[in-house]
This record gives C-alpha cells, sequence and structure tokens, in this order.
C-alpha cells in the first residue's frame, strides 16, 4: 500500500496580481516534506518585484523557475508548457495543480494527504467550487466540463500537456492509459479549490 511522502504543487503563473492570493492559500497548509514549484511563463522584466511581494512561505520548500518561451503571454498555451516545466523538476511522489488564480479551500492539502495515504491508485480526482457555486465533479466521468487542472492528483509519468484550453480531461486520459485502466483512479467528494475564473462564450482564460 502506498504512502503519502510528500506533495508537489506546481503554480504556472504569467506574473499577475492574483498570484499571491494562490500561493497565500496554499502556505500554511504546506508540511516540511511538501514543495512549492512556481513556474513562470516567459521571461519578465518585473520578475524581481514578483518575488518579492510572495507571501513567506514557513513550511516546505519554495522552488522558482521560468519557462524557455519568450513573449509567452502573447502566445498563451493555458499554462501547458509551465506545467511541464514544474513536472520536469518535481521531485515528490505525489504532484498536483494551482493555476494563479485559484486558491485551495482550507484543509485541502490534508485532504489530499489522506485521500491518497494507504491507496494503491496512482490517480486522484478531487472535486473543486466554481465562481457560480456549480460543483466538479458532477458524476464520475473524464469529459470536457467535467474536469478541472485543480482536481488532479497523480504519481510522477511521462505525460505531459498539451497546449490549448481545455485540455484538463486529455491530460487525464492520457494518464489513465499510461497507468493502467480507469479502475485505477479513486475519485473523492472533497472540494480542494475555489476556482478565480471561468471563461464565458468565446472568452480565452490567461
Amino acid at each position: 500500500m502506498s504512502a503519502y511522502r510528500g506533495l508537489s504543487i506546481i503554480v504556472p503563473t504569467l506574473g499577475r496580481d492574483t498570484l499571491d492570493a494562490a500561493i497565500a492559500s496554499l502556505r500554511l497548509q504546506l508540511h516540511p516534506e511538501d514543495e512549492l514549484i512556481v513556474v513562470f511563463d516567459g521571461h519578465y522584466s518585473h520578475l524581481e518585484a514578483i518575488l518579492e511581494d510572495l507571501p513567506f512561505i514557513p513550511h516546505g520548500k519554495l522552488r522558482l523557475t521560468c519557462t524557455a518561451r519568450i513573449g509567452a503571454g502573447k502566445d498563451n498555451d493555458y499554462g501547458a508548457c509551465a506545467r511541464n516545466v514544474g513536472l520536469a523538476i518535481a521531485s515528490n511522489e505525489w504532484i498536483c495543480y494551482c493555476d494563479d488564480d485559484d486558491q485551495f479551500t482550507a484543509g485541502a492539502l490534508d485532504a489530499i494527504r489522506k485521500g491518497v495515504a494507504g491507496n494503491p491508485s496512482p490517480i486522484h480526482i478531487f472535486r473543486m467550487k466554481q465562481p457560480s457555486g456549480r460543483v466538479l465533479w458532477e458524476d464520475q466521468e473524464v469529459r470536457d466540463g467535467n474536469i478541472g487542472t485543480p482536481m488532479i492528483v497523480h504519481k510522477p509519468c511521462g505525460i505531459e500537456w498539451t497546449p490549448g484550453y481545455g485540455h484538463d480531461h486529455t491530460f487525464l486520459r492520457d494518464l489513465e492509459y499510461q497507468m493502467g485502466h480507469m479502475e485505477y483512479t479513486t475519485w473523492h467528494k472533497d472540494v480542494i479549490c475555489q476556482v478565480g475564473h471561468v471563461p464565458g462564450p468565446g472568452e480565452k482564460r490567461r
């Protein structure tokens, strides 16, 4: 049976003002064995100022890096490149994600620790709440509109994120194919994330 041996939380960011709140929602939940990986998508002249304003992390490791994409802000791949950079350097047994305009709920990381401890499943799906009050997942099916990035917790693998909006379910299906049948995926009812923004029709999420 698998025991909990640390979380790697990957936070892709374009340097938005909401990054502070995203990190603040996680900072007091980290254990010493956890790591928070903040990946700045592209090169920013104001990177040092952003780093100075980040909330203090009392426990766990804070790792900061950049992608190699020039002009990333103009060529939005919806965090795929940044997540892949985070995956390449993550060092813990379990990986999860928090976009820079989302916030993890109080007790979220403890819910993840409890959910994965002693559970042989390599993939876990938790729940998230949208600004409208809608909670996903609604049923235990991997499909577009029922899965979001912050819901996914998994062990390291060779799968990468595909650039573009709405590839959460694609990544999850690739994970299931790589790691085994969907029966090895565990679904949890715990709401671990409050989503900051959901695009409307024709609107692109940054």
